[in-house]
């Protein structure tokens, strides 16, 4: 099942070229890599769908999705506060897939995971149209809230998803990880992004009710997640107090 696609933004997908120097420029600004984050709070909650569902969303971009136990997909919710970053202040929801590395991509170190960001809107147009042009991320401008309460972080999206992700009690020893990113341009060539984050004063919730999603209306993230099978019970929560990290230029892992 394909959702429909948000509305157009004014920066194409991975449509901007590095200067000589490694730097992109997005609205007469410099952007230089790797693009840095110094302060943000961040949760996220994890799914398992169904594997051909998932891999349906997939389907035009030649990545495979992971399959766990019973032919299942792993899904993240991830909600993100930008406090400090190079890309200005924002929030962000997103929604990834967790994918096989494709043939010829660098080995992660260890623990590292590659993952394809399928939805990605914002609250700001400079980080759109800097994530659209530079790493060819779906993202679009859209009214939403996050907000980090004592127990919990909750999120709505212009009226269509509700998001509730619940903290827990199990710490998560702060270390720098690095993980992939994959995302396609308009001319159907894949991008692959290296980042590495290094959370703190972060703790962990499984089962059930570690999170909530609550579908209010209709629009392309509500769409991919019905066709998900959302609402449903996720494995397991990530509340972040404290989130840094790097995100480095894109290679061009096949061209379009």
């Amino acid at each position: 099942m394909t959702s429909p696609e948000p509305a157009a933004s004014t920066q194409p997908l991975g449509g901007l070229a590095a200067a000589e120097d490694g730097t992109y420029e997005v609205e007469g600004r410099a952007i230089h890599m790797p693009v840095r984050v110094r302060s943000a709070r961040m949760a996220s909650a994890m799914f398992l769908v169904d594997g051909d569902s998932a891999q349906s969303l997939l389907a035009h971009t030649g990545l495979v999705v992971a399959r766990r136990s019973k032919g299942r997909a792993m899904v993240s919710l991830a909600l993100v506060k930008y406090v400090d970053c190079d890309l200005d202040t924002y929030d962000e929801i997103g929604l990834a897939f967790v994918v096989d590395d494709p043939p010829g991509a660098p080995p992660l170190p260890r623990g590292g995971v590659a993952t394809y960001l399928h939805r990605l809107p914002v609250s700001e147009s400079f980080t759109c149209h800097a994530g659209r042009g530079i790493w060819g991320f779906p993202k679009w401008v859209a009214p939403m809230s996050i907000s980090f309460e004592r127990s919990s972080v909750v999120a709505s999206l212009d009226g269509e998803v509700g998001i509730r992700i619940r903290a827990g009690r199990i710490p998560v020893p702060p270390r720098p990880l690095t993980m992939a990113c994959y995302s396609n341009t308009e001319d159907g060539s894949i991008l692959r992004t290296e980042w590495t984050t290094n959370n703190r004063a972060t703790r962990l919730r499984l089962g059930k009710r570690s999170a909530e999603v609550t579908l209010l209306g209709s629009g392309p993230l509500a769409a991919d997640l019905r066709s998900l099978g959302l609402p449903a019970s996720p494995v397991l929560s990530m509340v972040a107090g404290q989130m840094r990290a790097t995100f480095a230029a894109p290679a061009c892992i096949k061209p379009g």
